[in-house]
């Protein structure tokens, strides 16, 4: 028997994973900012946001929920992505808080090198020739 009054109803972390997934990222925003609304310190939440930050070139945005994400569970991909963001931004000073104690591996190559090429040679013992 169907019910006329009866809706399906999704919940709110599936609909924001589910257009996330498809990055239909207009749409999944106002369903993460629920879930914070709801809990500021959703890791899954704050992991996902923060992705789509990157994604739609928010890194200001971003660095802020990841450095939360990072503060609540120390996590290699979580520092990765602050020192993406911080790339990004110049922040270097955020750059080298959060650097101390990377495990660089060959896969942060690119990385490595897009920092090399924009990091500020002031505060390096010496200068390239």
């Amino acid at each position: 028997m169907r019910w006329p009054f009866f809706r399906a109803v999704i919940p709110v972390k599936a609909k924001a994973r589910a257009y996330y997934n498809q990055k239909e990222y207009s749409l999944a925003e106002p369903y993460l900012e629920k879930l914070l609304q709801k809990n500021s310190e959703d890791e899954w939440a704050l992991d996902v946001m923060s992705r789509l930050y990157s994604n739609t070139g928010r890194h200001s945005e971003c660095l802020e929920l990841t450095i939360k994400l990072y503060k609540i569970r120390r996590n290699e991909a979580h520092q990765k992505r602050i020192l993406h963001a911080c790339r990004v931004l110049a922040d270097w000073d955020t750059f080298e808080k959060y650097e101390d104690g990377y495990d660089w591996s060959e896969s942060d190559e690119a990385l490595f090198v897009q920092i090399l090429e924009k990091a500020p040679y002031s505060g390096m013992d010496s200068q390239p020739s």
